[in-house]
């Protein structure tokens, strides 16, 4: 699989830039500055979700200096399948098996 990003100013709020998410060429959600100092990641395709308090499995280089701070991080693992949304609620489709079978 093949994660993308394009930045590109809001439709709404020109003067914002948001970030639209592709999966294999396809936009599996948008994040965007929320509040003064956060994000918002918004998106149907969400299949999982973790933060996880100690993080510590990249190198950082800072001035020279490498570690392996432990820190905070999200992860987010998206599922692009069709949906509807019914009642105010998204209801995804379900998959049709690789074989065709039902």
């Amino acid at each position: 699989m093949t994660v993308e990003f394009n930045i590109r100013p809001h439709a709404i709020t020109p003067e914002m830039n948001v970030v639209d998410i592709f999966v294999d060429g396809t936009m599996v959600g948008v994040m965007f500055p929320w509040g003064s100092n956060g994000i918002r990641l918004i998106s149907a395709h969400i299949e999982k979700e973790q933060v996880e308090e100690d993080f510590g499995g990249v190198v950082i280089k800072e001035d020279g200096i490498e570690g392996m701070s432990p820190i905070p991080s999200l992860f987010v693992e998206f599922h692009h399948r069709r949906y509807q949304i019914i009642d105010g609620r998204i209801v995804k489709e379900e998959e049709e098996p690789a074989d065709g079978s039902q």
